[in-house]
């Protein structure tokens, strides 16, 4: 239990925009997030608090002027935490946007094994079901039976990777699996393609790792999306 004094002293340096360097530590001991969107948060503190609480970040009003200190700093702190942020977004998610927003993953490696099997829906029949079940429309069953057709679809099919995503039910494991795909795939069609077949394997690799980074990128705005919508 927090005492009053703690509350009362708190209170006061939340309210003083002047406090000093030990009052925002102070603060910050009690309460990060307070400290982080304190006026008189220090940037070195603030960048540091920042890595760990994204939304929070943004929404404080030295959010710009950090940016403009500091340019590259925000994507410097996104190219190394984004996939940090995505799977701490998920789980403050509420189940029925879990799921969607597991759905708008799943949905973005559709394209890679229809360009192959254009006639077998299966995948997508599982992505469209687990919209369907987040929203309460359909049974757990009907979703689970097209999960495991989704899932029939992956082992027996080229690009089957981006078939078993569809049919996976862990949040996590569909964000980052589908990521990979993405990657994968998306690499392999990319500016550097002819290179890579002579053979470069470091070019191919430093594509991938462009082409993951992208993926997590979407997947991180898509899920602010979510947590925007359940704020308001």
């Amino acid at each position: 239990m927090i005492l009053p004094t703690v509350i009362a002293r708190i209170r006061s340096i939340v309210n003083d925009p002047l406090a000093t360097a030990e009052d925002v530590e102070y603060l910050r001991a009690h309460d990060e997030t307070k400290a982080l969107q304190h006026p008189n948060c220090w940037p070195k503190l603030w960048w540091f608090l920042a890595a760990a609480q994204p939304i929070a970040a943004q929404q404080s009003v030295l959010y710009e002027l950090m940016l403009l200190e500091n340019p590259g700093g925000w994507e410097q702190l996104e190219k190394k935490y984004a996939e940090f942020w995505i799977h701490q977004a998920i789980d403050e998610m509420p189940l029925q946007e879990r799921h969607l927003f597991a759905a708008d993953c799943a949905e973005r490696v559709l394209p890679f094994f229809e360009d192959e099997h254009p006639t077998d829906m299966r995948p997508r029949t599982a992505v469209d079901r687990r919209r369907l079940f987040a929203l309460g429309e359909i049974s757990l069953k009907r979703w689970h039976d097209a999960r495991l057709d989704a899932h029939n679809a992956a082992r027996r099919k080229r690009m089957g990777n981006a078939a078993k995503v569809t049919a996976t039910a862990d949040i996590h494991i569909v964000a980052t699996e589908s990521a990979n795909v993405c990657a994968i795939y998306r690499a392999q069609i990319g500016p550097l393609v002819d290179i890579l077949a002579a053979g470069e394997d470091v070019l191919w690799t430093k594509t991938k790792e462009i082409a993951l980074h992208e993926e997590r990128l979407w997947q991180w705005a898509r899920a602010q999306c979510y947590l925007k919508e359940l704020a308001t």
